[in-house]
């Protein structure tokens, strides 16, 4: 199972821990030989705390197609042609009841959204994959 530590205010997975290492002048490495409390967010830029998330069952990727609609948009239906779309990987429901966004591409058009949805896939393998699409254009990229 494929576990990511993030940030728990923002999300991000840059995030670093306070940690001593030892020399080990036999191999000429460090080695890590304690990891402290301290956990910093760069995203942040300040302490958090770091949620872990199983990418099997804790998160998801997200391949959305979308329709603006007034002043806003909102979720394509079936049998409608989306005007962009929205890819994200997004953390399910934690325990709080929030979800978190790993990482979100909005307003694009049909090519980039399947880029960015190789992108994501590639980083997070395991993830189970949420399609809304609507109806297919005529052609496909």
């Amino acid at each position: 199972m494929t576990i990511h530590l993030i940030c728990g205010k923002c999300g991000s997975d840059n995030v670093r821990a306070d940690a001593y290492a030892a020399w080990d002048s036999e191999e000429g490495v460090w080695v890590l030989h304690s990891v402290y409390d301290e956990r910093y967010c760069e995203v942040c830029d300040s302490s958090t705390n770091l949620l872990e998330i199983h990418e099997e069952t804790g998160m998801e990727i997200g391949f959305y197609g979308m329709v603006n609609e007034g002043e806003g948009a909102r979720l394509v239906q079936d049998d409608e042609a989306p005007d962009f779309y929205d890819v994200m990987a997004r953390t399910t429901s934690l325990e709080s009841g929030e979800i978190l966004v790993l990482q979100e591409f909005e307003n694009l058009n049909r090519k980039d959204a399947n880029e960015r949805m190789a992108f994501l896939t590639a980083i997070f393998p395991n993830a189970p994959i949420d399609w809304h699409h609507g109806k297919l254009p005529d052609s496909t990229f």
